[in-house]
């Protein structure tokens, strides 16, 4: 019975951190300035290939 409780409380304490680390991460890529396609490429592909890339 002890280990079903101390699982449970393990599980319980990590699920906000699994929630912080997710909405962190979330936040970075959507504010963090520049465009990843880009940023891999380092620019060396036109517009058109861009696009083609996004779709």
């Amino acid at each position: 019975m002890l280990v079903v409780r101390y699982v449970i409380a393990r599980v319980l304490h990590t699920l906000p951190v699994l929630i912080g680390v997710t909405l962190f991460t979330f936040l970075a890529i959507q504010f963090v300035p520049g465009d990843p396609i880009r940023i891999m490429t380092r620019g060396h592909v036109s517009d058109t290939e861009v696009a083609a890339i996004y779709e």
